[in-house]
């Protein structure tokens, strides 16, 4: 159904250049060629996905769960489905994307390695981004206060347990035989930061991954 609709995405899009626009979803756009084919996984209310339109002249497609997310992608003019991530993905059944966006969107899922699994299935590259729970200023939060971080965007009354950090995500991928192609580090004002420790001085991480070929 989504390998479909993709080929049908030219709508009336007009986008307010006013809005502010989130530090990651610049590096994403920075990432993605001009005109490529694009799948948001849990794209929210579709910014990032009017953003790459703009900007990149991409034909995307999200998909989110949420009833107010789609409410707001159609009035931006974004093409998205509503439905579950896994049910989507299960959809498709061969390359049909030249990239596949998971941002900030593994916190909200049960089992975030299938769906990573699932993504590589379907895009020639996955682009994730997280919080890095690593970060410094966290990790001397848990240390003094004993408390989870309280300026971390998520908490455990709103997200599953899929909280992680740059190492936690790296040695992953080095099990699974997934390749991080591209590494890029934020800092909590969203500036790139070098890869110098880190895993201690990132507060966002954006990476690119793709299967190891044989």
């Amino acid at each position: 159904m989504i390998a479909a609709q993709v080929k049908n995405m030219h709508h009336e899009h007009v986008r307010d250049d006013t809005s502010p626009v989130r530090p990651d979803f610049l590096r994403i756009a920075n990432i993605i060629p001009a005109g490529s084919t694009v799948l948001d996984l849990g794209c929210g209310d579709g910014d990032l996905l009017d953003f790459l339109i703009h900007e990149k002249h991409v034909n995307a497609q999200g998909v989110e769960l949420s009833i107010a997310g789609v409410s707001a992608c159609v009035e931006k003019g974004v093409s998205v489905v509503h439905g579950d991530i896994s049910e989507a993905l299960s959809n498709i059944s061969q390359v049909t994307f030249d990239y596949v966006i998971l941002s900030q969107t593994l916190h909200e899922l049960q089992r975030p390695d299938e769906i990573i699994f699932d993504s590589l299935k379907v895009g020639r590259h996955v682009i994730v981004s997280f919080f890095n729970l690593a970060f410094y200023k966290y990790r001397f939060n848990l240390l003094f206060k004993g408390t989870f971080p309280r300026n971390f965007p998520y908490s455990w009354k709103n997200t599953y347990a899929s909280i992680l950090t740059f190492t936690d995500f790296k040695q992953y991928c080095e099990d699974h035989g997934i390749e991080i192609n591209q590494r890029i580090f934020l800092d909590e004002r969203g500036r790139q930061i070098g890869t110098w420790l880190a895993n201690w001085r990132a507060q966002v991480v954006v990476l690119v991954v793709q299967s190891k070929k044989e």
